[in-house]
C-alpha cells in the first residue's frame, strides 16, 4: 500500500480561518463528487458529516467576529479625506506665511507652528488610519499649548484649527475611537471551534485511509480521490515557517 497512506498522512498543515475553512470546503465539495459515484456508508458518512457540522461552527463564528476596524471603512475614508484636506490646508497656510519676508513677525509666528505641527511635514497623513488620528491628535495637543496657540491667533488661524478639530472628532467617531460602534454583545471564540473541525479533518483522513482494502485496488483509487484536496492542500507552497509553526501529528 501506498506510503500515502501511512500515519505520516495524518500530520495535517496548521490551519488559520480561512485555510481550515477552505480545506474542509474542499473535502465536502471532494465527497459529495464521489459520493454520486457510490454512496459513502458508515465510518466514512459519519466522519464527513462530522466535518461538515464542524466547519458550520467555524463559518458562523467567524461571521459573528468583529472585524479589527469596526467603523464603516467609507465613511472612514471619507472622514481621513476630509482631515487630511484640513492638515493640508493649514500647512499650505503656514508655509506661506513662512516664506513671506516682509512680515517678521508673522513669519516667526508661523515658523513656531510649522515646527510644532508640520516637523515632518505631511508624512503623518500618509499612515494607517489608527496611527493617523494618534499623530493628528498630539499635534491638535501641541496647538493648545501658550505660545502655539498664540502663534495661531497672531495668524487668525482659530477658525481653520477649529475646523480641523471638528474633522478629527469625527475621524476618531467613525474609527471607533473616540466613540464605541456597536459590535455584538457576546461573539463566539474561534479557538475552540476551529480546533475542532481541524480534529475533525484529522479523522476525516484516518477514516479515508481505514477504508482501504489491500486486495481491493478500487478502494485505494478512492481513497485517492477522497484525499486529493488534503495532498494539494500539503503540497502547495508556503513560506519558511518558525519551529513553533510546524504541524503537530495526531
Amino acid at each position: 500500500m501506498s506510503r500515502i497512506y501511512d500515519a505520516e498522512l495524518v500530520v495535517l498543515p496548521r490551519l488559520d480561518v480561512p485555510g481550515a475553512i477552505a480545506l474542509a470546503t474542499q473535502v465536502k465539495t471532494t465527497a459529495d463528487a464521489e459520493a454520486q459515484r457510490a454512496p459513502l456508508e458508515g465510518a466514512l458518512s459519519r466522519a464527513l458529516g462530522r466535518v461538515v457540522a464542524a466547519l458550520q461552527v467555524v463559518q458562523r463564528a467567524a461571521k459573528a467576529q468583529a472585524p479589527a476596524n469596526n467603523g464603516d471603512p467609507t465613511a472612514a475614508r471619507e472622514a481621513d479625506l476630509t482631515e487630511d484636506a484640513c492638515w493640508s490646508g493649514l500647512k499650505c497656510i503656514v508655509e506661506g506665511y513662512v516664506r513671506f519676508p516682509l512680515l517678521p513677525e508673522k513669519r516667526a509666528a508661523a515658523t513656531t507652528i510649522q515646527e510644532a505641527v508640520f516637523p515632518d511635514g505631511m508624512a503623518f497623513t500618509q499612515i494607517p488610519f489608527l496611527k493617523q488620528w494618534a499623530e493628528s491628535d498630539t499635534r491638535l495637543s501641541r496647538l493648545e499649548d501658550a505660545e502655539i496657540a498664540a502663534a495661531v491667533n497672531a495668524l487668525g488661524l482659530g477658525d481653520l484649527v477649529n475646523q480641523t478639530r471638528a474633522a478629527h472628532t469625527e475621524y476618531g467617531r467613525v474609527l471607533g475611537i473616540t466613540e464605541v460602534n456597536a459590535v455584538p454583545t457576546a461573539v463566539p471564540g474561534l479557538l475552540e471551534p476551529l480546533q475542532a473541525l481541524n480534529n475533525s479533518l484529522r479523522d476525516w483522513v484516518i477514516k479515508v485511509a481505514a477504508s482501504v482494502e489491500p486486495d481491493q485496488p478500487a478502494t485505494e483509487e478512492r481513497a485517492r480521490r477522497l484525499l486529493a484536496p488534503v495532498e494539494a492542500w500539503k503540497s502547495a507552497p508556503a513560506a519558511p515557517k518558525a519551529a513553533s509553526d510546524q504541524p503537530i501529528p495526531v
